[in-house]
């Protein structure tokens, strides 16, 4: 138990950043509401998540049509 408290105050100042960093995004802030977590909770898993499944190949091809259609539709839309 004492080793996980020395890791969560170690993490601490990361979570209280990415809070700061995501305190207008209100979608993240009313799920995170919602499940009674921190919004870095929700972002820092998400990422993991991401981590993993692109590490391991398992969801690579979806992310690869996402993003290879999101970002070009992005730019084309995108206001200078």
């Amino acid at each position: 138990m004492q080793a996980l408290q020395l890791v969560s105050d170690m993490l601490q100042p990361l979570f209280t950043a990415i809070d700061a960093s995501f305190k207008d995004f209100e979608p993240l802030n009313n799920l995170a509401s919602l499940l009674k977590v921190r919004p870095a909770h929700i972002a820092l898993g998400f990422f993991v998540m991401a981590l993993i499944t692109l590490g391991t190949g398992l969801l690579s091809g979806i992310f690869v049509a996402l993003f290879g259609m999101v970002y070009p539709a992005y730019m084309t839309f995108k206001v200078h």
